[in-house]
């Protein structure tokens, strides 16, 4: 659920860490005796707080510290995963409270990790939900971090229903630990998740071994055509973030900029890493994508003007073959879907020369509600959606080489994405019966 990379990456393995049991955990929950720490998550141009990891802390009055990596087995293998991962998102739910109306802390989200096990649960939206309106906060302050061997475990429509659910809340899913596991590329293509953290065994060797800063240029290459965006774990040095930096990783997180540490120390590390004046060592360069999180973009895109105004056809083709059996369903190939589509085609094409998306965003909701008329799930529209930005961003990458106008169009559809799945909340039946089936997605 909550691991810590810093336990993991630094700490002795498992030797000296005592064994703990299911009541002993049931107990420290109802004791009161976890905590969180937060690790900050910063640009790598180090211009911007973006968010903080969420780092389970357990400290025993006879045991002493015990770290997550003893705590998470056990609780999953007891069913505890569900009652401690609640826990953990209130904690993090009443801390985004408290930052609520401060204007420094708006846009900082919290990423709490997640097991598979609450991923495949179909009553998780709903408990997240609850945490959230008790909370008073919405979702757009969270980022739920699976990690990539977890899609060993992910492979169903229940799940990818799930991940649909919490999107639709405002909610972003990011892939941890990338590039240890198992996943299929092919398959990846098809998650609907916001990001990959790039797993730190890479970051520790890029200055040092000259095979792995190709690697994560690709990787970073990759996930940009994704339409999504990188992290560099365990950054440790100033030249390692350099190294990420020049590699065009979007963010980064380790001990260069800060350990975990208690909430309310938060503001005033905030207060002294912005006062370093080595804080610009690495200098920000202008084609560096600036992630913009569920908000629309506020300047021209000529180059996406240009693909929509000879390639609109093209797109919508590809990304509906990448979610269902064959084309777009005979459903919604009715007079009034038609002229929706082209309606939202013509004012992407206006907007994305003015710069002014607002009347995307109108014809938009026009557009889905077009959709849903001719039977369009929530999850059909949220896979759409998803498909259709990443066969824009990859084509913008072969028609561009800067990443500024590839992220500006992610952006876009982010944002639209989570204004049409606002909409879809109360809404149940998820799943129809012609999207690919998961052996045809792999």
């Amino acid at each position: 659920m909550v691991t810590s990379p810093d336990t993991l990456a630094h700490g002795p393995g498992n030797a000296g860490v005592p064994a703990v049991s299911a009541p002993q955990i049931e107990e420290a929950l109802t004791a009161n005796r976890f905590s969180l720490a937060f690790q900050p998550i910063v640009t790598t141009s180090q211009d911007a707080l973006v968010g903080c990891e969420v780092l389970l802390r357990w400290e025993d009055p006879d045991l002493g510290a015990i770290p997550p990596h003893a705590v998470i087995p056990v609780a999953e293998r007891t069913g505890l995963i569900f009652e401690l991962g609640d826990w953990v998102l209130g904690q993090a739910c009443d801390q985004l409270r408290s930052w609520k109306g401060q204007a420094e802390w708006d846009h900082v989200t919290l990423w709490v990790n997640i097991s598979a096990l609450q991923l495949a649960d179909v009553g998780f939206p709903g408990r997240v939900a609850t945490i959230l309106r008790e909370a008073g906060v919405d979702g757009t302050g969270l980022c739920l971090e699976v990690t990539e061997s977890t899609l060993v475990d992910v492979r169903s429509q229940t799940s990818l229903a799930v991940m649909a659910e919490l999107r639709a809340m405002g909610i972003r899913i990011v892939l941890d630990d990338f590039g240890t596991g198992y996943s299929s590329l092919s398959y990846l293509r098809h998650l609907p998740i916001d990001g990959l953290k790039l797993d730190r065994s890479f970051t520790a060797e890029i200055t040092t071994d000259g095979s792995i800063r190709p690697i994560v240029r690709a990787v970073t290459d990759m996930a940009h055509a994704l339409g999504v965006s990188l992290v560099a774990e365990g950054v440790e040095t100033d030249a390692q973030l350099a190294a990420v930096a020049d590699c065009g990783t979007d963010v980064a997180q380790g001990y260069l900029f800060a350990r975990p540490m208690p909430a309310h120390e938060l503001a005033r590390w905030r207060a002294g890493w912005l006062r370093r004046p080595e804080r610009s060592a690495v200098p920000a360069d202008d084609a560096t994508p600036q992630l913009n999180i569920g908000r629309l973009p506020d300047a021209p895109a000529p180059e996406l003007a240009r693909l929509l105004e000879t390639e609109s056809e093209a797109l919508f083709a590809e990304a509906a073959r990448r979610i269902y059996t064959s084309s777009i369903p005979e459903r919604f190939a009715t007079p009034d879907f038609e002229r929706a589509r082209e309606r939202w085609v013509r004012a992407l094409l206006r907007d994305s020369r003015s710069g002014d998306y607002d009347a995307t965003a109108r014809v938009t909701d026009t557009l889905f509600r077009q959709a849903s008329a001719a039977g369009a799930t929530p999850l059909e529209q949220h896979l759409f959606v998803t498909s259709l930005r990443l066969v824009v961003t990859r084509a913008l990458r072969r028609g561009t080489d800067t990443r500024r106008e590839v992220m500006a169009a992610w952006n876009l559809f982010t944002a639209l994405e989570h204004r049409l799945l606002s909409s879809l909340r109360s809404t149940d039946r998820w799943i129809p019966g012609d999207l690919r089936r998961e052996e045809d997605a792999a």
